[in-house]
């Protein structure tokens, strides 16, 4: 028995390898570039302060001897900014799965299901409408966000009861007709 598990266990380990070693490098180039993110930008700061820095935030490090201007570039700039942009690929990709596991398929994008539609209709409809002058800056995302949320919900509305992914698909495309034609006229 002994030798069999042996044997069993070579052969995972020899399957998932591939697999490891691919999500090793996945996340040794996301670690390069998150350090080349820090390090370089209108100002070039160098490795010993950006480590000394986070430390001193972090409250590992007393000594100080860069500006203030360093601390905020990389403390409150550069460091919030790499960690959205590592938050909003994630969520990114997770919903990519979510909805190619939805729908079955796994070339499935926001276009299929409408929902690109939808943003567009809302974006478009804010535009349209002038509601630019109460949000300012922000009031077209709002309305894209809205409208994606609408044809999400308008399409799981329609598909409640249902369980089939090609009426998703069918449903996706016709709420997608239905959003361009309204933002189109």
């Amino acid at each position: 028995m002994p030798k069999q598990l042996k044997n069993l266990l070579e052969v995972s380990i020899q399957k998932n390898s591939k697999k490891y070693i691919i999500i090793f490098f996945c996340l040794l180039i996301l670690l390069i570039s998150i350090w080349i993110s820090l390090q370089f930008g209108a100002l070039d700061i160098k490795n010993n302060k950006i480590i000394d820095i986070i430390l001193y935030h972090l409250g590992w490090n007393e000594t100080i001897y860069w500006t203030k201007t360093e601390s905020l570039i990389i403390w409150d700039m550069r460091l919030p900014r790499i960690l959205l942009a590592c938050f909003a690929g994630a969520g990114l990709a997770v919903s990519g799965v979510a909805m190619q596991a939805a729908v079955k398929n796994p070339l499935a994008d926001p276009y299929i299901l409408g929902i690109s539609a939808g943003a567009s209709t809302g974006a478009t409809a804010v535009i349209a409408i002038g509601f630019i002058d109460i949000t300012k800056e922000y009031a077209v995302s709002i309305g894209a966000f809205t409208g994606a949320i609408t044809s999400m919900l308008i399409l799981f509305l329609l598909n409640k009861q249902n369980r089939d992914s090609v009426r998703l698909l069918l449903s996706g495309c016709v709420i997608a007709i239905l959003f361009s034609s309204i933002s189109s006229t």
